[in-house]
């Protein structure tokens, strides 16, 4: 599934420097160039990429010198950028630093470093700073503690072990994705919106102070306990590969996508969902599950989940259907006229009416017992898979056919 971007800030502070810089970074007017004490000329930078982006900026006053765009620029050392006092915002991203150092940065306001090989970092003790991206990196620790304005924290695809957020009481937004995280305290974080700590190690999420949140991603963990917010905010859930055994959405009635696949739930009740547009539970025995209360519902999975009889009637809008897997002997999809893929494998189905599907793309239900079945109304087909059905001649002629025209088509033996 996908998620709406965490960066969307980053995204407009960036469009904001482009404006008012250029490619290479700028500031105010260059009024007192001529002062050598301030002058760019008298500043040694140990690196001559780091150097050519500065002096690219035009700006030769470096006290006016307050963006700085050095993006995948093969930078190694920032040595001489601290005889730039007022940069406010920094982009270094997709370079080759290892170790940073700007704690004499006090008027920072943003900061990129994602994307290099960073393994240690010192911030800057500022109340100006709130927003910081350093994702994809190499960093086993990292003290945020002097930075209580700070906004947006994005350290996904670190090292880190642990992390203390204390003192950032205004986040709303954190990533802390793909890191080693056996724990981790947002209690004192009562304004997050965006929340990322998928692919660590926690057992246990305690989100019941965030009632501002929309989004947390907490997949791929080995969650136990999870206390959600009490919030009617939520309009995304991804809990994914954790180890649940229970859950109650019922008091989300704006959730528009719900990720729970390979948990230990034994039941899932998502009727009060009525913006539900993508749910993927696949991989629980959940049952028969109730959909009549999501006529959004746009992607659904559910294979795996020991379903006998399900119900698609109430959802005209779907796309996707995956319900393979299952013990299902019959499916009605005369309400479903906007699918265009379809999984079935794995069923005990044996008559399938696809005349209705006109925007049909992807059809699969191997391992049925299909014996006829017509493509003819479904213009769009590009892929057939049904193996291990007792196919008669007359389908499988059908179905040779199609393959000439150009369609993928496997069946047999």
């Amino acid at each position: 599934m996908e998620a709406h971007e965490i960066m969307r800030n980053k995204l407009l502070i960036a469009s904001m420097a482009l404006a008012l810089s250029g490619c290479g970074g700028g500031g105010g007017s260059d009024s007192g160039s001529s002062n050598n004490v301030n002058s760019l000329s008298s500043v040694n930078f140990a690196d001559s990429a780091l150097k050519s982006c500065v002096e690219a900026t035009g700006i030769t006053n470096i006290q006016n010198i307050e963006m700085l765009d050095c993006q995948n620029v093969g930078i190694t050392s920032l040595s001489g950028l601290e005889k730039l006092p007022n940069l406010w915002f920094l982009a270094l991203s997709d370079n080759q630093l290892k170790s940073v150092d700007l704690s004499e940065f006090k008027s920072l306001n943003s900061i990129w470093l994602d994307n290099n090989e960073l393994e240690t970092i010192t911030l800057p003790s500022s109340q100006e700073l709130t927003y910081l991206y350093l994702q994809n990196n190499f960093l086993t620790s990292i003290d945020v503690s002097s930075l209580p304005d700070l906004l947006t924290l994005d350290v996904d695809g670190n090292l880190l072990t642990q992390i203390e957020l204390g003192g950032n009481e205004k986040l709303t937004e954190i990533n802390v994705s793909n890191n080693k995280l056996s724990n981790i305290d947002l209690t004192a974080n009562p304004l997050l919106e965006d929340i990322w700590v998928s692919g660590n190690n926690l057992t246990s999420l305690n989100l019941a102070v965030q009632d501002q949140a929309d989004f947390v991603i907490a997949h791929d963990n080995q969650l136990v306990d999870l206390a959600l917010p009490t919030t009617d905010t939520l309009t995304y859930l991804a809990l994914d590969n954790n180890q649940l055994t229970s859950l109650d959405v019922s008091g989300y009635p704006n959730l528009e996508s719900l990720g729970i696949k390979n948990n230990q739930l034994s039941s899932l009740d998502v009727t009060a969902l009525a913006k539900l547009e993508s749910l993927d539970a696949s991989g629980n025995a959940i049952g028969n599950v109730s959909l009549t209360g999501n006529p959004k519902l746009a992607t659904l999975y559910l294979s795996g989940t020991n379903a006998t009889s399900l119900d698609f009637s109430g959802n005209p809008t779907l796309r996707i259907l995956d319900v393979g897997n299952n013990t299902l002997s019959n499916i009605d999809l005369t309400a479903n006229s906007n699918l265009e893929i379809i999984n079935i494998r794995s069923n005990t189905i044996s008559n399938v009416d696809t005349s209705n599907l006109s925007k049909l793309k992807w059809f699969t239900a191997s391992d049925n017992n299909i014996s006829s079945l017509n493509f003819d109304n479904n213009p769009k087909i590009e892929m057939i898979l049904l193996s291990y059905n007792p196919l008669d001649t007359a389908t499988q002629t059908h179905l040779d056919t199609l393959e000439e025209s150009g369609v993928s088509v496997v069946y047999g033996p």
